[in-house]
C-alpha cells in the first residue's frame, strides 16, 4: 500500500513494525496519529485512527472546540462515562433519539447491557477506545452469548458515544463499521402450522386457555398482554386496543415499546370467543384482562410454567415455548396467510416495516410461491 499523501500537519501517520515503509512502499495498513496538548492534564492527549479521514475529522473538530472553548479534555473511563449515562436517562437529562425521556425498562436493559461492557471496555478512556476495541468485546461476548445479548450489551454504547459527539469529547464513533453477529432463527422460535397451535390452546384449561389463545393469535409483545383491562377489549367490534404495556418491575403501567405500538388489532372469532369466556367468569368489569394475585395481572413466569408442564404431557406438542414463541407464531401465520408486510408491521406494532422484514423476511418464500400459484390460477381459470 502506498504511503498516504499530504498527511496535515499534527497528524502522524504510524506503520507496523514489518512494514517497508518509509524505506519502500508501504505493505501495512497503517493508523494515524493526532496529538492536541491538554492544559488540563498538562500533557499532550495522543488518539490514533485507522483512517486518514478520521484523523481529519477529530483534528479539525478539536481546533473548532479549542476555538469555541469547549474541548473536553478531562479523562473519563467507559464505566464512569456508563454510569453517568444511566444517571441522565433516569433523571431525563439524556433523552432518546425522539427527545423522549428512556423508559424504566430501557433503562434497566442498558445497565445490564453495560454489565456486559465493563470487564472488557470499563478502564478505557472513552477517546482512546477505536473500532478494533468495541470488535474485539463484540467477538468476547459471542463466544458465550446468544447474538441478541450481544446486540444489546453494544446499544448502551451506541447511546454514550452519541452523547460524547454531541459534547465534542470524540469526533467519531468506534462503533461505526462493527460487524455484530446476526440473530440465528433458533433465537425466533415459532410453531410453524396451526393445527400445533390449536392443540396446545385446547390442552389447557380456565384463564391459561383463555391467555394462550390470545397470545397466539393476536401477536402481543407479553408486557401488552399484561396491560390488558377490559376497556381495551372491544368484542361487538371484534377489537383489541393496545393503549399500554405492564412494567413488571416497578409494576405501573406504561406507554407501549414505541409509538407505533399504540395500535388496534382486529381479532378473530376464537380469540372473541376466548375472551367472552374469560369475562363471563369476572366480577370487576374494568379490572385486568388477566388477573393474577394482589391486584396485578397474572405473573407470566407461573402461566408459561404451568403451560409448559402440560404440554410435555401430551405427546407431540412443543415445550419450549414462550411468550415470545406465541408472538414470533402469530406473524409466521399471518404471512402464511397473505398478510402483506406493511399491515404485519402495523399489527406488530414495530417502530418501521424494516424491523419486521428483518425479523420476518426469511418466512416469505412460501408466501411468495402460494402468490404465484394463485396468479396462475387465475390467469388458467382454475
Amino acid at each position: 500500500m502506498a504511503k498516504t499523501k499530504n498527511v496535515p500537519r499534527g497528524i502522524r501517520e504510524r506503520h507496523q513494525r514489518r512494514c517497508a515503509a518509509p524505506a519502500g512502499r508501504c505493505t501495512c495498513l497503517p493508523s494515524y496519529q493526532v496529538r492536541v496538548w491538554s492544559d488540563a492534564e498538562g500533557r499532550d492527549s495522543v488518539r490514533s485512527f485507522p483512517t486518514i479521514g478520521a484523523a481529519i475529522a477529530y483534528q479539525d473538530a478539536t481546533k473548532k472546540a479549542i476555538k469555541l472553548g469547549t474541548l473536553v479534555t478531562t479523562r473519563q473511563t467507559i464505566r464512569e462515562a456508563g454510569d453517568s449515562l444511566i444517571a441522565g436517562m433516569e433523571s431525563g437529562a439524556i433523552r432518546n433519539k425522539q427527545g423522549k425521556p428512556f423508559k424504566a425498562s430501557a433503562v434497566r436493559s442498558y445497565r445490564q447491557g453495560l454489565g456486559r461492557v465493563y470487564p472488557v471496555l470499563g478502564h478505557q478512556d472513552v477517546r482512546d477506545v477505536h473500532r478494533r476495541d468495541v470488535q474485539r468485546l463484540v467477538d468476547t461476548l459471542t463466544a458465550s452469548q446468544a447474538p441478541r445479548t450481544v446486540q444489546n450489551a453494544v446499544k448502551p454504547l451506541r447511546v454514550l458515544y452519541r452523547e460524547a459527539l454531541r459534547g465534542d469529547q470524540v469526533a467519531a464513533s468506534p462503533l461505526d463499521g462493527v460487524t455484530l453477529p446476526a440473530a440465528s432463527q433458533s433465537e425466533r422460535r415459532y410453531v410453524d402450522d396451526r393445527e400445533t397451535v390449536n392443540r396446545m390452546i385446547d390442552v389447557l384449561t380456565g384463564q391459561d386457555c383463555a391467555l394462550w389463545t390470545v397470545a397466539f393469535w393476536s401477536g402481543l409483545r407479553i408486557g401488552e398482554l399484561r396491560a390488558l383491562r377490559w376497556s381495551d377489549a372491544d368484542l361487538r367490534n371484534a377489537e383489541l386496543h393496545v393503549r399500554h404495556t405492564y412494567d413488571h418491575t416497578a409494576h405501573v403501567l406504561t406507554a407501549p415499546k414505541s409509538a407505533k405500538g399504540v395500535r388496534t388489532i382486529p381479532l378473530t372469532l376464537n380469540v372473541v370467543g376466548a375472551l367472552r369466556g374469560q369475562r363471563s367468569d369476572r366480577v370487576d368489569s374494568d379490572g385486568w384482562v388477566f388477573p393474577g394475585v394482589r391486584g396485578r395481572p397474572f405473573s407470566n413466569g407461573s402461566a408459561n410454567r404451568r403451560a409448559r408442564e402440560e404440554w410435555a404431557r401430551h405427546e407431540g406438542l412443543p415445550t419450549s415455548v414462550t411468550w415470545h414463541t406465541a408472538r414470533h407464531t402469530y406473524a409466521s401465520l399471518m404471512i402464511a396467510a397473505g398478510t402483506n408486510f406493511k399491515t404485519l408491521s402495523e399489527l406488530m406494532g414495530h417502530s418501521s416495516i424494516n424491523v419486521t422484514i428483518d425479523l420476518y423476511g426469511h418466512l416469505v418464500k412460501g408466501a411468495k410461491r402460494a402468490a404465484a400459484d394463485r396468479l396462475t390460477a387465475y390467469m388458467t381459470g382454475g
